[in-house]
């Protein structure tokens, strides 16, 4: 019996405008808002870097600057951002926090 195909997820128009507008035409950055798109979270870390201007090769640069290349570390840095009024720090676990 032959293998089901993979069938990729659905992706709605919106989470493709926002990885559109992050990667602001940086084919660099594809890889980074791949792995960002993997979080439950994406939409809000999406809004958040379009929101602070941090798109294309800022985002780049943000990333190899001050997180030292590690996309975990800056989602959880922009997770504890995003939740900072709740006051509530947490890590990401990859039993609840990926898809």
């Amino acid at each position: 019996m032959p293998p089901e195909p993979l069938i990729a997820p659905k992706m709605d128009n919106f989470r493709r405008d926002l990885m559109f507008r992050v990667i602001s035409g940086d084919v660099r950055v594809i890889p980074i808002v791949y792995q960002i798109d993997q979080f439950k979270d994406c939409d809000k870390i999406l809004r958040w870097l379009i929101a602070n201007s941090i798109v294309g090769y800022q985002l780049f640069e943000w990333l190899k600057l001050y997180h030292g290349n590690s996309p975990l570390r800056m989602v959880t840095h922009i997770i504890n951002l995003i939740e900072r009024n709740a006051n509530v720090k947490r890590r990401l676990y990859a039993n609840r926090d990926l898809k």
